[in-house]
């Protein structure tokens, strides 16, 4: 046991921490991180199947266009250059299939060609395509962090932010189908258009409808890039870290974390990436107020994903592409729990990858599934789970698999399915309390954990404090290390990056 001296703790080494932990390194000072994984990444990190590499979380992403968030970003972290963007196909990159109807809906992977193809398909309604998109494009621009020279204003909720995107669509459109094309984003943030308020359906699907893409090697990209410019800037970073108890409590402050090793870890602040569930069993109950530990228990979650994992034996069998499967139009109905044995809204990602040195064309099959399904296996763990479960995840696949086969008959017998995972896989690997996909639902009107905690030198960050998924995740991260910097130096130094 021993004891270290620290000026800033990043807890949590997935795209949140690791990028909190590196604008920290910025302004000097010694920054640890810690990780209760055995290696960093989060669902960042890519995993191999018989050799073939596969995304655990991040499969494709908007915001990369000029000026896109996450380019923007990505700039001032100084790692834009070793990130490449791979097009998914251009004419139809994105696809939609409503199974019911078996009506088909192919888009281009940029805004204008989108809007043109909506405008073409629904005529009747192009008024209303226009003025959603107009609403879309208002609340952005009015949204301070969606611009990272703007991030450091204060953050005013508007009045889209307490209505819900399903009586926004419902209030525009007549066409059930067209309201579910313009809502199927919502598998990007895991709650349904009656949970989600408008604001925060425009905030999480601009960066899509600008312009979606893969990127070269997926997450591992983003944390080989960060890893690297953590090294050079000092960073030290401990995996198979668990914090024990914080110590050293005085005046509202935490002076140090007790780790599993034992060591005493002494710091000035510490952030937060990990779960509000998570934090709320860090902090020290008796510090805390009832009302606060009410607000972080009454969190929901987010749904996640019964995932399949698969290869075709011909590479070229199928191009990139994002196909989006629902069986009816009505996607409030495909959130609802105790669907396990139903189908639910699927997503299809094709990629070329490299394995063994040879391109080889993978599928990954993401099925929407409510944690509260996983209830009957919720005390099971890895490699100890009853034989109902296996039964479950081999009918599970089996039923996928027809309904991809459906889409692509030409895949049958040339692909092989090489593994499949459940929100539980995701629980115990990720250290996720439900096993959903984004953290906490991004219910309307909810106040989210972000920035100071009750603990004055504790800050909370990550994908359940401002927005899901990557790019939330990050955002999170700039604007907590803004506020626990100097401002103004921290202000310049991201106009100086986004201006060279």
């Amino acid at each position: 046991m021993a004891e270290f001296k620290y000026d800033h703790v990043v807890v949590g080494a997935g795209i949140s921490g690791l990028t909190a932990a590196l604008l920290l390194s910025r302004q000097g000072g010694r920054v640890l991180v810690l990780e209760k994984a055995t290696a960093i990444g989060g669902s960042m990190a890519r995993f191999s199947l018989d050799g073939v590499p596969f995304d655990t979380g991040f499969h494709f992403t908007g915001g990369l266009a000029p000026d896109g968030l996450v380019l923007d970003m990505l700039k001032v972290l100084g790692i834009e250059q070793q990130i490449y963007p791979v097009s998914f196909s251009r004419s139809d990159g994105t696809r939609f299939v409503f199974e019911a109807s078996g009506n088909t809906y192919r888009f281009p992977i940029d805004r204008e060609g989108s809007i043109r193809e909506l405008l073409n398909t629904f005529p009747d309604e192009a008024d209303a395509i226009d003025a959603y998109f107009a609403k879309l494009d208002s609340v952005c621009s009015r949204t301070t962090s969606m611009n990272l020279r703007t991030i450091g204003e204060s953050m005013h909720m508007s009045d889209e932010d307490y209505v819900c995107l399903a009586d926004v669509l419902d209030e525009l459109f007549e066409n059930a189908e067209l309201k579910a094309l313009l809502a199927g984003y919502c598998l990007c943030y895991g709650a349904s258009p009656s949970e989600i308020s408008f604001a925060n359906h425009a905030r999480m699907s601009q960066g899509m409808h600008d312009g979606i893409v893969r990127v070269e090697n997926g997450g591992d990209a983003f944390v080989a890039a960060l890893r690297e410019k953590l090294e050079e800037a000092g960073v030290e970073i401990r995996c198979r870290s668990r914090i024990v108890s914080c110590e050293e409590v005085e005046d509202g402050s935490v002076g140090a974390f007790r780790l599993n090793s034992g060591d005493l870890i002494h710091f000035k602040n510490a952030v937060l990436t990990i779960h509000p569930r998570a934090i709320l069993d860090l902090l020290p109950r008796e510090k805390l107020r009832k009302a606060f530990v009410n607000r972080i228990e009454g969190f929901k979650p987010s749904f996640g994903f019964f995932a399949v994992f698969g290869v075709c034996d011909d590479h070229e069998l199928l191009d990139d592409f994002i196909l989006l499967g629902l069986p009816s139009a009505d996607l409030n109905a495909m959130f609802e729990s105790g669907r396990r044995e139903e189908d639910s809204m699927l997503f299809c990602i094709s990629s070329e990858e490299v394995s063994d040195g040879k391109p080889c064309r993978t599928l990954t099959v993401l099925e929407a599934a409510c944690p509260e399904d996983m209830a009957e296996w919720a005390d099971s763990s890895v490699m100890k789970r009853p034989a109902s479960y296996s039964e479950y995840k081999t009918r599970k696949t089996e039923r996928i698999m027809e309904r991809v086969y459906r889409q692509f008959p030409h895949l049958e017998g040339r692909f092989k399915v090489l593994g499949s995972s459940s929100p539980l896989t995701f629980r115990d690997y990720l250290n996720s309390p439900d096993g959903s996909a984004y953290g906490v639902k991004q219910e309307m009107g909810q106040f989210n954990l972000l920035g100071r905690l009750p603990l004055r030198n504790l800050y909370a960050a990550g994908q359940s404090s401002v927005l899901p998924g990557m790019m939330g995740a990050m955002v999170s991260s700039f604007i907590v290390c803004r506020g626990m910097l100097d401002s103004e130096e921290f202000d310049l130094m991201v106009k100086e990056r986004l201006d060279s």
